[in-house]
Parts: structure tokens; C-alpha cells; sequence
């Protein structure tokens, strides 16, 4: 998950994880919710207000609930059961509406 190349838009592709435009911060909204915020830029966030079927990155109004996630904990009791990839591909990107993102290469780190 990144804006390597600054297209508007959340890129699922391999990147250079060292690089702040794959680095993410979670800031917690004080309701249950966070917003996820750019390293690269403070002031971008991960939204989906302008509903173009693909997450997008920008500046927010912090009541726009477009702009906020919420983290559900996974329990994974054994990783044998689980096949990971290092590098995922996601076909289309940008997004066509309707296929799904799964991004390994991302950091997030909790502020």
C-alpha cells in the first residue's frame, strides 16, 4: 500500500518499504475509529469521499467519515495454514470497483 508515484490514488504494488511514500501512521479519532495517515505528507489521508471504487489519499475534514477505519484484530493461531507472498500483484489497479486489494509490502506503524 503506497503513493510511490503520487497518482491520487492508494497503489497496491511492490515498493521500496524504506521509502516514506509505503510508511503509514494510525491516528486514533477518539471514537473507536483511526485515520491513516501519510508519512510522506501529514496532511494526506487514506479516504474514499470522492467514491471513485479505489481508496484515495488528500487532505480531510476530520469529521468525514470516509476518512475513517476501523482495525479488526486477527487471531492467526498457526502460519502453516497460510500461504504469504512477498511481492502481491492486484489486477486492475487502479481499481475497475470491483476487486480486492491485498498489499503485503506495507508498513504501518502505530503513532
Amino acid at each position: 500500500m503506497n503513493m510511490e508515484n503520487l497518482l491520487g490514488y492508494i497503489e497496491c504494488t511492490p515498493a521500496d518499504t524504506s521509502k516514506s511514500s509505503s510508511m503509514w501512521l494510525i491516528e486514533e479519532t477518539g471514537d473507536g475509529f483511526v485515520r491513516i495517515k501519510s508519512e510522506l505528507n501529514k496532511m494526506d489521508f487514506i479516504h474514499v469521499e470522492n467514491l471513485q471504487n479505489q481508496a484515495q489519499y488528500g487532505t480531510v475534514e476530520t469529521t468525514w467519515w470516509s476518512a475513517m477505519w476501523e482495525l479488526e484484530p486477527v487471531i492467526v493461531t498457526s502460519v502453516a495454514e497460510y500461504a504469504f507472498e512477498k511481492n502481491v500483484k492486484i489486477y486492475p489497479n487502479p481499481s475497475a470497483g470491483n476487486s480486492v486489494c491485498h498489499c503485503m509490502n506495507s508498513q504501518i506503524m502505530r503513532k
